[in-house]
């Protein structure tokens, strides 16, 4: 089944339109009209389009105006919807939507694991390479990526009005986002009530933790890693975000604990590195 959903853009050229044709009926129309202007994009973020694959999978294509690019999203609705339900976003590791394998949703049984469960899931199918952060500058291999302020600001909006939610929301990382979801976790005041962080290298301010992202970002990425955080001896890499601080977590009430062992749970990515 395909749901339709008719852009912002769309209403936005109608409107016009018709406020153009009111203006020569009743006369209000000047000779010297401006040149027409292309419509600048909203300032908020909106869903642009909505596949149901299942009824249970969707698939969502949501505007980022910080990114100007819509962003594909994997959806798994709850058991029964029939009332709110609380959220869990699910971040992919480093070449989710161009890597095979590096992904929630083909590299493990996420859609199974949670079929049962009165939870929505949100998953970005895209964010490669980009460790799910703000960067400093546009990278001219790897585009612009926002996606703290995509994440923390845009979306939650847009994902509890089209889902009817109950206002509660969680976040997971794996592999590169291990450590992106403990931050954006930190730095989401008090937006998610819980947080998980699987199979990842979370540190990124010694020399070590800065080779890794340097592996995942130009090594496997092609691009810039001084686009995301400036120079590696710089003021915008020491920045706060380079570790995730669990001490905010644990005044945050989110205390990282380790998983619990159990006969069912989410599989963890067939290889940690290969998802990055």
């Amino acid at each position: 089944m395909r749901r339709s959903v008719v852009s912002r853009r769309g209403f936005r050229s109608l409107a016009v339109g018709l406020a153009g044709l009111s203006s020569l009926v009743f006369g209000t129309a000047t000779a010297h009209a401006d040149p027409e202007q292309p419509d600048a994009e909203p300032a908020t973020a909106y869903v642009e389009g909505i596949d149901e694959v299942t009824d249970q999978h969707w698939t969502v294509r949501v505007y980022s105006p910080a990114m100007n690019t819509v962003i594909p999203l994997d959806v798994l609705r709850p058991a029964d919807p029939s009332e709110p339900r609380p959220v869990v976003y699910a971040l992919g590791g480093a070449g989710v939507g161009v890597i095979d394998g590096t992904g929630w949703m083909e590299s493990s049984d996420i859609a199974e694991f949670f079929s049962d469960k009165n939870v929505n899931v949100v998953i970005p199918a895209t964010g490669n390479f980009s460790y799910f952060t703000d960067w400093d500058l546009d990278d001219p291999v790897l585009g612009r990526n926002q996606w703290q302020t995509f994440l923390l600001e845009e979306l939650p909006p847009v994902v509890d009005e089209l889902l009817d939610t109950d206002g509660k929301q969680s976040i997971i990382g794996m592999s590169m986002s291990a450590g992106s979801a403990l931050d954006l976790a930190i730095r989401s005041g008090d937006l998610y009530s819980g947080v998980a962080s699987l199979s990842g290298c979370v540190r990124t301010s010694d020399p070590v933790g800065q080779l890794y992202v340097r592996l995942v970002v130009e090594r496997r990425g092609k691009g810039d890693v001084e686009s995301m955080w400036g120079p590696a001896d710089g003021s915008a890499l020491g920045r706060a975000r380079r570790l995730p601080q669990c001490g905010r977590l644990a005044r945050q009430g989110l205390v990282p604990v380790e998983p619990q062992r159990s006969a069912r749970r989410v599989r963890r990515p067939r290889s940690g590195t290969r998802g990055g």
